[in-house]
């Protein structure tokens, strides 16, 4: 595969119109559908295999939007969940949308590996917590409640069987 085909394919990626929030498109009067047929036609003509192109759309449009949205919060708020889940959410749409596009099974390697790589790089600095054991006396319920019930189940199993029984 020629770089200039590859490159040329991204450009007519971009040059379609297609804007993939929410499924719209930049130009009026298309569907989820004929966006979908464009994009399938642009990406079988122009690169070797649809998760190549699949690949590309996520690095140059899902990512992208993703990373400019992380660069635009200060680094106390890119720790805190409410802050970042609106942009984390957005990303992911936009990888579900691209794969069930390009008909590509969803979840697969390589968002699981963009994830992998979105928290190494955006995410290392913060803290995590560690989650320690409950108190002893909490503890001491969530054991003991199990315990408790398997022979009043047992009890109830006996019983119930008793009086069918006797019917």
């Amino acid at each position: 595969m020629k770089v200039s085909s590859l490159f040329g394919g991204i450009i007519l990626l971009l040059a379609l119109g297609i804007d993939f929030n929410n499924g719209a498109n930049a130009t009026e009067g298309y569907n989820k559908n004929s966006i979908c047929n464009e994009l399938c036609e642009v990406c079988d003509e122009h690169f070797p295999t649809r998760l190549i192109c699949y690949e590309n759309l996520l690095q140059l449009i899902c990512l992208e939007r993703f990373s400019s949205k992380v660069e635009a919060l200060n680094a106390s708020e890119l720790c805190v969940w409410d802050k970042i889940k609106w942009a984390y959410d957005s990303f992911t749409k936009c990888t579900e949308e691209k794969a069930d596009c390009l008909k590509i099974p969803w979840p697969n390697q390589l968002v699981e590996d963009i994830f992998v790589e979105i928290h190494a790089t955006h995410f290392k600095s913060c803290p995590v917590k560690e989650f320690d054991d409950p108190p002893p006396d909490v503890l001491l319920a969530l054991v003991m409640t199990p315990i408790c019930l398997i022979p009043a189940m047992v009890m109830l199993v006996v019983v119930k069987t008793k009086n069918r029984n006797q019917n």
